[in-house]
């Protein structure tokens, strides 16, 4: 019965050393590593597409945080540029995003919102792209828009009073946001 109780003991001795760690070392990167990777990786392709960002503190409706601030006026955007758009947009906000005047597609602009990567886009640029009212028409979550630049673009100004009557109506969509300055 002593032998019994005795390696009982061992056992669990030896179950408790393993499940706290047992000196276990973690060889992989922190969180914070990762994300540090992320910038850098998202800095490399704004800046490999002719563009900059900055990384900016923010403070806004009782809010303070850092954001991004995102300039790729005249930018060759790509979908390598689109990619870390999208990853950077899982753990990072882009406060403010000048597209202007670049080569921004419907189809890459409507993968960023369906992404939701720029949900908390406060700034929008989007003067003299190639900007539509059908894809205006299926932008769902650009939740923060305060202003938005869409002169010189094909966004008619029908399709803009659906997009704020969109807006209006979208739960998502908190009341300082609800209406836009939109520029045409």
């Amino acid at each position: 019965m002593r032998r019994v109780n005795s390696w009982r003991r061992g056992l669990t001795a030896c179950l408790l050393v393993l499940i706290a760690g047992c000196g276990y070392r973690y060889e992989g990167k922190s969180e914070y590593e990762e994300a540090q990777e992320l910038d850098q990786v998202f800095k490399k392709a704004v800046q490999t597409a002719g563009g900059s960002a900055e990384l900016q503190s923010i403070k806004k409706y009782g809010q303070e945080g850092q954001a991004w601030a995102v300039n790729l006026n005249k930018a060759q955007i790509g979908d390598v540029l689109i990619d870390a758009m999208v990853k950077l947009g899982q753990v990072a906000y882009i406060a403010k995003l000048d597209l202007g005047q670049s080569t921004i597609t419907n189809k890459q602009l409507l993968k960023l919102d369906a992404v939701k990567a720029c949900r908390l886009t406060m700034e929008l640029d989007l003067s003299n792209t190639g900007l539509d009212d059908a894809t205006l028409d299926q932008i769902l979550n650009l939740n923060c828009l305060e202003t938005v630049n869409l002169k010189g673009t094909k966004v008619t100004s029908q399709a803009i009073s659906r997009f704020k009557a969109k807006r209006k109506s979208n739960e998502d969509v908190l009341p300082p946001f609800k209406n836009p300055k939109i520029a045409m």
